[in-house]
């Protein structure tokens, strides 16, 4: 049985560190599924997501760590 875990990851300017935290994760927990909240990032952070096939939210600007966390528990309701 497929465990139904979503993992939330907030992300702003994280274009050189993401794609070793969504590796990180796939390793660790393959069948568990992601989602970035991109938080108004204005470096390559959603590029680097889009790349490497996962999912996610893109907020305009920065609305902070609360908010996009916020946003990822009503995705995952």
């Amino acid at each position: 049985m497929t465990p139904n875990v979503l993992i939330i990851i907030p992300a702003y300017n994280e274009e050189r560190t993401i794609a070793g935290i969504l590796q990180q994760l796939r390793d660790a927990a393959p069948d568990y599924h992601r989602l970035v909240i991109n938080d108004g990032s204005q470096d390559g952070t959603a590029a680097v997501v889009e790349a490497l096939g996962e999912k996610q939210l893109r907020f305009p600007f920065n609305l902070g760590y609360g908010l996009a966390l916020q946003a990822g528990l009503k995705y995952a309701l």
